[in-house]
């Protein structure tokens, strides 16, 4: 069953061709799709647009792995726990699994597709993190939205 599974994940992974370029990184609620928010530069999440941040994600030679920066810097989890972009950083790479949400590939790492946040990203800038369960949903997907 896993091996169907991983497959399928490969299938759709190679399928993905996004975050490649300028784009916005937007939150996507996990258990509707629904548009929540994007991330700022630092890799924060908000729910105003007006902070959200400019992306550029760059493909590795042809293949589906991708790093992505902001104005901020290289974006990273860092100590593999928190979702940042600065500068001084080194930039993870990261590949997209399409298919979990319908016209979004969605950003991914290892077996990490859905984030969440301790904070409420409508009060303040919310750092970002592999979902918790203690954490409040939404819990998001970060898919592309190419500019």
């Amino acid at each position: 069953m896993f091996r169907n599974v991983a497959l399928l994940a490969l299938a759709e992974a190679i399928a993905a061709l996004t975050f490649d370029g300028t784009g916005q990184i937007r939150a996507l609620s996990s258990s509707s799709s629904a548009d929540v928010g994007c991330l700022a530069n630092d890799g924060s999440w908000t729910t105003s647009d007006t902070e959200c941040g400019t992306f550029t994600g760059t493909r590795e030679d042809d293949s589906t792995d991708f790093i992505i920066s902001s104005t901020s810097g290289p974006c990273t989890l860092v100590d593999y726990a928190t979702f940042e972009c600065a500068s001084g950083l080194e930039a993870l790479t990261f590949w997209a699994w399409a298919g979990i949400v319908d016209d979004y590939d969605v950003l991914a790492y290892g077996e990490t597709v859905t984030f969440s946040s301790p904070v409420d990203p409508s009060e303040e800038l919310a750092p970002i993190r592999p979902y918790h369960t203690e954490d409040s949903k939404p819990w998001i997907h970060l898919g592309w939205a190419a500019l």
